[in-house]
């Protein structure tokens, strides 16, 4: 990936981490449905927190170069990148639900429903009652595209106001949140949630990095430490807390991508093929994974197979696999034939290479 500050090998190798560890976080659900009911390592869920710090991160340090571009085209890139295949696996779920019902564990047609999901509004879910759409892991995306909303109106303003304006509105809508109040689960909570910080986070880390030196100005060992730091605080989160998600997953979400940048600029990370695989599958990968991870319980619940704790302690590796394979295969058969010929007329026009490749 090209940004305004190089290559970033390593934000595309924690994309793919992230990507890693949301399904297996996800795996849990399974895991009960096959009767499992004991703990599971709740840091998983961090790869959220990642994915937004990213996405704050890279919406700055790729659009610095090409602001004057203006909203329009900001918000036709990323409808570019992010609409089709999101589209593509929604039209499929819908596809099951209207012709086969009884292999969705999850979801119930809901014709709003359904149409806020393709439009990425927030709705509240016809059978969990919190603001998801039918694509479950699609609610970070409704996210997404409100911050992308926001960003690309920040476009229309000053340079030198643009990074405590928008970061400004983003702590706003969050302050406006607790102080209204509004139910737990409503669409008023869902857009001033705190995890909007995380965008902020990121874009402030952008601005860090495109500023003379960038992230050279910390030392190597330093990036070594905060990346420790974070990937420890996220595994091991305090037990029995109070305090917000934004804390506890956002903070360290910080740390290791504020880690990885500084390690990576000081050219102290490894090249990985399979880490840039995983980077360049992370949206298939985060898209598909709960529908195959759905499919692979069914099927080994229809098949018999045992369900012990040598039995699940199988089934983890094999459903994990599975979903990671299903991932994969939709980026190499859809996502990247799609994105190649869908980016083909951008590149024409702009006679630039879109460098974007955010989940």
């Amino acid at each position: 990936m090209i940004s305004a500050i190089g290559e970033l090998d390593g934000i595309q190798y924690l994309r793919g981490i992230a990507a890693m560890m949301v399904l297996l976080f996800h795996v849990q659900v399974q895991l009960y449905r096959l009767g499992y009911d004991g703990a599971w390592p709740s840091g998983l869920l961090g790869g959220i927190d990642i994915f937004y710090v990213i996405s704050g991160f890279i919406m700055w340090s790729t659009t610095i170069e090409r602001a004057e571009n203006g909203p329009l085209d900001f918000w036709r890139r990323r409808i570019v990148r992010i609409v089709p295949l999101y589209w593509i696996v929604t039209g499929f779920v819908v596809i099951v639900l209207l012709s086969a019902p009884h292999m969705t564990q999850s979801s119930r047609f809901d014709l709003s429903h359904v149409a806020s999901s393709f439009l990425f509004v927030g709705h509240p879910h016809p059978l969990t009652g919190r603001v998801e759409p039918l694509l479950i892991p699609g609610w970070t995306l409704n996210h997404e595209m409100f911050f992308y909303l926001i960003f690309g109106l920040f476009l229309l303003v000053p340079a030198r106001i643009r990074l405590v304006g928008m970061l400004s509105a983003l702590a706003g809508l969050v302050v406006c949140g607790r102080l209204l109040a509004p139910p737990a689960q409503s669409v008023a909570a869902f857009y001033t949630s705190n995890m909007l910080l995380e965008f902020g986070f990121g874009v402030l880390l952008g601005a860090l990095a495109v500023q003379g030196a960038g992230m050279k100005h910390a030392r190597l060992a330093q990036g070594w430490v905060l990346l420790a730091i974070g990937a420890i605080m996220m595994a091991f989160p305090p037990v029995g807390h109070m305090l917000p998600g934004v804390v506890v997953r956002g903070l360290p979400a910080v740390m290791i991508v504020a880690g990885v940048l500084v390690v990576e600029a000081h050219r102290g990370l490894h090249r990985s093929r399979l880490l840039a695989g995983l980077g360049d599958a992370s949206y298939s990968i985060y898209l598909s994974h709960m529908i195959t991870l759905s499919a692979s319980s069914q099927l080994w619940r229809a098949m018999g197979l045992p369900t012990d704790a040598v039995g699940l302690g199988v089934y983890v590796p094999v459903a994990a696999l599975l979903a990671l394979a299903g991932g994969w295969f939709l980026y190499v058969g859809v996502e990247r034939p799609l994105s190649r010929r869908l980016r083909a007329p951008v590149r024409v026009r702009t006679q630039v290479a879109s460098p974007e490749k955010s989940a």
